[in-house]
């Protein structure tokens, strides 16, 4: 069983990969960069394996959000509010968006 943790963010890599200078923006344009999982229960999986959605997150945030939050959010304040309620979203990222929003109180004070 495996469960979106958070979007994938384009790297210079594509760029590198592809010869294309402004790939990664251009892929995170689209906002189809892919997206991380983490396991919560180990299995077997195949090429042919059926895909089921259990569960979806309560406040219906999408991953897309997350990627738009990830590439603009640095000064929306209610943006990164509700990126910090979700329980789902990898440790990191959340930390990432706490220390945006702690940066952009600070600046408002």
């Amino acid at each position: 069983m495996l469960q979106v943790s958070q979007p994938r963010y384009p790297c210079f890599k594509l760029s590198q990969k592809h010869g294309v200078k402004d790939m990664p923006a251009r892929v995170l344009n689209t906002g189809y960069s892919g997206f991380y999982f983490r396991v919560l229960e180990e299995g077997s999986i195949s090429a042919d394996s059926p895909v089921t959605r259990l569960d979806s997150q309560a406040s219906g945030i999408t991953v897309l959000e997350v990627l738009r939050m990830m590439k603009d959010g640095r000064k929306d304040e209610q943006g990164l509010e509700r990126m910090l309620e979700i329980d789902e979203l990898a440790s990191s990222l959340k930390s990432q968006f706490g220390t945006w929003l702690a940066t952009l109180r600070s600046r408002q004070d």
